[in-house]
């Protein structure tokens, strides 16, 4: 019976702190469906689909389906750091700012000399300007994130002095204003081809403030259930929206370019939103089982390694089998195809971890 209680004793212990087990599996289940969107990019990302076909649907449905994840990561970070109960200081927020931009250097550096290897197409010059395209903003294509995140981190302190000085109806109203001018305004005005913040990863950090925001003011204020399944409502349209509007607007884009399914479009960021309330209830009521928890225990400390090497996995079946050998097969070919691919990260993270020095950039 003690071992019982203290087990949901450390169990309402990470809750409070923005970190528990049910969190951890949904960080989990966020690396696959990064794995898995960046299988159907390198796939469907040409125009060699018909416009409205079968083919076009299903890799329409399927990348819509888990479009999901970025939002999920970032808001995760959100309640961690944004906790009202946790001290945060800017030296802090400021470290961690820069641990991340020294995975950015590291892992930039590895993939744009592998992709040059590959293509044969290595030179000083060559290898100087996308190193610059880096510094502008413009990493290799998945390591955006690390330009996105350090720029938030510097905004938390700030953020939660101007949310602990608002009361609950303000802090929500809050909330809605920046959603609203964050991500609304700019999706509406990108879709008449203005693009008021450009394409930088840096400017672009700036429409994830609404979910940093969102983090503090559930875990201070907890939506009622009216409000939660308003949430739930929108989270659920958001997701249903984004293969919809890309039929009915975009037909002619190839997939992995359609506007809806970005990572910072109003229905990605309401999706996310949804999906991590749901789980915070589930921590809140029911501890992990052991079995579940055995899975998440290994695996959660290599998620971050795990989005930043799966693909190299790609690279090397591109390499060995050709850019788009999955499809040529079937679309539900790519489920396995990401398992696989997410398995091999795992076991190549957690043995780069038990090495001491890799262990600070994994």
């Amino acid at each position: 019976m003690d071992k019982i209680h203290q087990k949901n004793n450390k169990h309402l212990k990470n809750v409070q702190h923005g970190r528990n087990d049910w969190f951890d599996f949904l960080r989990i289940m966020a690396s696959f469906a990064v794995i898995f969107s960046h299988v159907i990019y390198n796939n469907w990302s040409n125009k060699s689909l018909l416009p409205l076909s079968l083919r076009w649907q299903l890799a329409n449905c399927a990348s819509s389906l888990f479009c999901w994840c970025v939002g999920v990561f970032v808001l995760l970070s959100g309640i961690a750091f944004m906790m009202p109960d946790r001290t945060i200081t800017f030296k802090y927020m400021f470290k961690k700012a820069v641990r991340l931009l020294m995975y950015l250097v590291v892992w930039n550096l590895f993939y744009q000399l592998s992709s040059m290897a590959v293509t044969g197409k290595i030179n000083l010059s060559e290898f100087s300007a996308r190193m610059l395209d880096m510094i502008k903003g413009y990493p290799y294509y998945h390591l955006w994130f690390l330009c996105t995140l350090p720029a938030i981190y510097i905004l938390v302190v700030p953020l939660r002095k101007i949310l602990s000085l608002l009361n609950k109806a303000g802090a929500y109203v809050f909330l809605i204003a920046v959603f609203l001018c964050l991500n609304v305004l700019p999706f509406v005005l990108e879709l008449s081809g203005k693009n008021i913040l450009g394409t930088s990863a840096w400017t672009k950090s700036v429409l994830y403030i609404p979910l940093f925001a969102y983090g503090y003011i559930i875990s201070k204020y907890p939506p009622s259930k009216p409000l939660r399944t308003a949430i739930y409502f929108l989270g659920i349209t958001g997701l249903v929206m984004i293969p919809v509007f890309n039929t009915l607007l975009l037909p002619d884009k190839p997939i992995t370019v359609l506007v809806f399914g970005a990572p910072n479009s109003p229905s990605n960021i309401l999706v996310a939103a949804a999906i991590v309330l749901f789980f915070k209830k589930v921590s809140e009521k029911k501890v992990m089982g052991e079995k579940l928890l055995k899975f998440v225990s290994p695996v959660k400390e290599c998620c971050f390694g795990i989005y930043l090497c799966h693909d190299a996995f790609i690279i090397v079946s591109k390499t060995l089998f050709g850019t788009h050998a999955i499809n040529r097969f079937s679309l539900l070919s790519e489920i396995p195809a990401s398992l696989i691919i997410f398995l091999l990260s795992f076991l190549a993270i957690y043995t780069l971890r038990k090495i001491p020095f890799m262990k600070k950039i994994t």
